[in-house]
């Protein structure tokens, strides 16, 4: 079956970028206890995630709340610890519509009213940056079922496809990427496009991809991530995924 929204032929571009054993690095990772090893990259992946959408807390404040239950203002830990539920949920679940969706609805409890979590906006959306100026618009309110449909039906081909190395990394990029562009719910996209782009990884390659440092990477290069989205076209349906070329490593490159 044929891609219908993710596309395939910046990849080649992608792998000329790659001028190390992406393999070989990844499959260098190593952890002894799963469930006790994540905990810290957990932490430290969530608090990058958080921080590139706003939020204050830090990963320290974070280990602090769940291990050693310091008290915090509610506003300034509750949206951080929801973001940390949701990855520890997609590290026990397989990546599917609904399960992407119920990571929604976990790190959405304290950004979005309860019937708007896990559920596709209603609304039509700017995309601003720090300086309130526009990045990009997302997809019209009534097109987004349908290109957000289009995106799962790519990712249930690709979960199914047989890919390199070098082609998981690509595709989980890019299916993230795509999520931001079509801006499926009201709030919390980044956040959900950031942990999307790893647990595809994951159910490629293993649970070594959630030792990836990709969030912290993301927040280091936050600028030029969010110039990328912006020059890849202001309306949705201009978009051009080729300027996204730059920043489609920058996942990879945290194994260099």
């Amino acid at each position: 079956m044929r891609l219908q929204i993710i596309p395939a032929k910046y990849l080649k571009n992608f792998k000329d970028k790659i001028t190390f054993n992406l393999k070989h690095e990844f499959d260098k990772i190593e952890y002894q206890n799963f469930k006790r090893d994540i905990f810290y990259y957990n932490a430290n992946s969530v608090a990058s995630s958080a921080k590139i959408e706003g939020e204050i807390a830090s990963s320290q404040d974070l280990i602090q709340y769940l291990k050693h239950k310091k008290k915090f203002s509610p506003n300034y830990i509750n949206a951080t610890n929801d973001l940390f539920n949701a990855y520890v949920f997609a590290q026990n679940n397989k990546l599917n519509k609904k399960s992407l969706s119920k990571s929604h609805k976990l790190l959405s409890e304290n950004l979005l009213i309860k019937s708007a979590q896990g559920k596709i906006r209603q609304h039509d959306e700017l995309i601003l940056n720090d300086d309130g100026n526009i990045l990009y618009t997302a997809t019209r309110k009534e097109d987004v079922e349908s290109e957000f449909n289009k995106l799962i039906h790519d990712l249930n081909i690709l979960l199914e496809r047989d890919l390199g190395t070098k082609e998981i990394f690509y595709y989980a990029f890019m299916l993230s990427l795509v999520l931001v562009k079509i801006h499926p719910f009201e709030d919390g996209n980044g956040r959900t496009s950031r942990l999307l782009e790893k647990w595809f990884i994951a159910e490629k390659l293993g649970k070594k991809a959630w030792f990836l440092k990709s969030e912290l990477n993301y927040y280091n290069k936050r600028k030029s991530y969010f110039s990328s989205l912006n020059s890849m076209g202001l309306f949705y349906e201009d978009t051009n995924y080729g300027k996204s070329v730059s920043i489609s490593v920058y996942t990879a490159n945290t194994l260099k």
